[in-house]
């Protein structure tokens, strides 16, 4: 198989892998809030944020190394295994005996107690997970990490859906994910011995010396990143009730969605932003306002509508209990413009060697809005875990746009902006014209109304969609 077919294929493997592992996820949180309403929402929410944060922990963002390290010498692949899954296992075993004590120490309900150490079970074997998939990844099988994620998102769905059907709670959920997740584990063990390697388990201690070295500079975005992401709903814990977290997560969860779009629109800019770094600053510059256009091109409309249209989307997605989250899905959803602009400012940074800078804007962010949350949410509740999130993600993008107008180039964006609004808010008053009829063919009258006014005011043309797909190939 050629270089360019392997990248596609393997690029694409990963990208359905995330859409399969996302769209499972959300299908089981609507079961989740239609079952156990905005209180169960709440707690299954906390008892996920929690698994994320001590997962990355120990999980030390080692996998872009291992990723990089066995892509170089695949006949490392057994030593560099060994070693890192040794790491990993006493990182994780240590993680969920945290996860465990600080359910006990921040005094929450016997649920939340009994559902924390089924998912502690889950860190170890999923850490374990992340590992092989990155081989996967290494060696050019990312086909091998879908079928895994394949099994384990179906089993969770289809196992999650019938137990809260049959009315049980969290702690029975809780267990549904240890279990897939040990499917996914021994599947992925099973392949990896069979179509990657077969090697002897040997620890040697300079080399895990070496990856703990590696440690701090791999895990240090992963652990800022998720903190930043999750610690508002641990401060929700404790500050507010499960009902509220409930009502905040359910409308956070649409824009979860989202973000795994631009996430996907990274992955593909990522490489031509590498390539026009080497070309010349002029291309490079070029570059990153086409894709900032594109990222405006998505998010703007998605926040025009919910502006017009939140409370149709939560009572057609999770039920009239949620519609009482309206307002703060309207703040919520703007997160989406602002990370859109970051996911693509932070691949221009990585592209031009400024990682170090990316990691430091990430921590102080981090600290900014653990800070502000904690102010926010103490005063004004779920709408201050809104307004924190959203002020937290603003400084984010400012510390970005600052050093690249001062370091790199100065982005000249405004004409297609106002254009883009003016698109969206055509397609907001169409939007609220047609109210009155059912929600989804309201959002497909009002997405062809902006499409159209994309191509009416110039904003798009047949020469943008040749450069989408020429950089979705090139970023494949």
């Amino acid at each position: 198989m050629s270089k360019g077919r392997s990248i596609v294929k393997n690029t694409g493997a990963m990208l359905l892998a995330t859409l399969i592992r996302m769209s499972a996820s959300f299908v089981l949180v609507i079961f989740v809030a239609r079952n156990l309403g905005s209180t169960g929402m709440g707690e299954f929410s906390l008892i996920l944020s929690l698994f994320w944060i001590f997962q990355t922990i120990a999980s030390m963002g080692v996998q872009p190394l291992i990723i990089r390290e066995i892509a170089k010498a695949k006949d490392k692949t057994g030593i560099i295994f060994s070693n890192a899954a040794f790491l990993a296992v006493c990182a994780s075993a240590l993680m969920s005996v945290c996860m465990i004590g600080f359910t006990v120490l921040a005094e929450y309900s016997r649920t939340i107690h009994l559902a924390s150490c089924w998912m502690s079970m889950t860190l170890i074997l999923s850490t374990i997970s992340i590992l092989i998939q990155a081989i996967f990844i290494a060696w050019e099988k990312a086909e091998f990490v879908m079928l895994g994620i394949t099994w384990e998102s179906g089993i969770r769905l289809g196992a999650g859906i019938f137990i809260l059907v049959m009315g049980r709670g969290l702690v029975v959920l809780s267990s549904i994910f240890a279990l897939s997740t040990a499917v996914s584990l021994i599947i992925n063990t099973a392949l990896m011995r069979k179509h990657v390697s077969h090697f002897p388990f040997r620890l040697e201690w300079p080399v895990c010396k070496w990856l703990m070295k590696m440690v701090p500079t791999f895990a240090g975005i992963s652990i800022t990143n998720t903190v930043f992401w999750h610690v508002g709903t641990v401060l929700m814990s404790k500050l507010t009730t499960m009902e509220a977290i409930g009502l905040f997560s359910a409308s956070m969860r649409i824009v979860t969605m989202v973000k795994l779009i631009l996430q996907s629109y990274k992955v593909a800019i990522q490489p031509v932003a590498v390539q026009t770094f080497h070309e010349s600053i002029k291309s490079f510059k070029s570059f990153c306002e086409q894709s900032l256009k594109y990222v405006f091109i998505l998010t703007i409309p998605i926040c025009a509508g919910v502006l017009v249209l939140s409370e149709q989307i939560l009572l057609f997605i999770f039920g009239p209990e949620f519609v009482a989250s309206a307002n703060i899905f309207r703040i919520q959803v703007f997160i989406l413009l602002t990370y859109g602009v970051t996911l693509v400012l932070a691949s221009f940074l990585i592209a031009s060697h400024n990682q170090k800078t990316d990691l430091r804007i990430n921590s102080i962010c981090m600290v900014i809005q653990i800070v502000l949350g904690f102010i926010f949410i103490s005063k004004y509740g779920i709408l201050g875990a809104a307004l924190s999130l959203l002020l937290s993600m603003q400084v984010f993008m400012a510390q970005q746009l600052l050093f690249i107008q001062r370091n790199c180039f100065k982005l000249d964006i405004l004409g297609s902006t106002l254009k883009i609004i003016a698109a969206s808010c055509g397609m907001a008053g169409v939007a609220w014209i047609l109210s009155s009829i059912h929600i989804v063919m309201n959002i497909v009258l009002s997405a062809a109304t902006y499409a159209g006014l994309l191509f009416l005011l110039g904003i798009m043309d047949m020469q943008d969609i040749r450069r989408l797909i020429l950089m979705r190939k090139d970023g494949h």
